[in-house]
């Protein structure tokens, strides 16, 4: 369980640092997120569906119910974050 909490939050890291290193723009751009949620996300390992722990940056939460919450990434892919959560207004 140890290594998979590890292994989750080095790729959240590594996907922000690609998605926030990766403009040409020469501006110095700073993104400003209106939700940060942390909760649970499913994930498949050798065959097993897993559950991790998930921190999630957002502009729009597209539906929200007890057991999840959900919204879309830029690539349009849907992210969808289990019970228990929480929903923090970053503003």
């Amino acid at each position: 369980m140890k290594k998979t909490k590890i292994f989750l939050s080095l790729s959240l890291v590594t996907c922000l640092n690609l998605l926030t290193s990766s403009c040409n723009n020469t501006e110095k751009k700073t993104i400003v997120y209106k939700y940060k949620i942390e909760g649970l996300v499913k994930y498949h390992k050798n065959g097993q569906e897993l559950t991790g722990p998930a921190i999630a940056y957002t502009d729009t939460i597209f539906g929200q119910t007890k057991d999840s919450i959900w919204y879309f990434n830029t690539n349009g892919s849907k992210v969808n974050i289990i019970a228990p959560y929480k929903v923090y207004d970053i503003k």
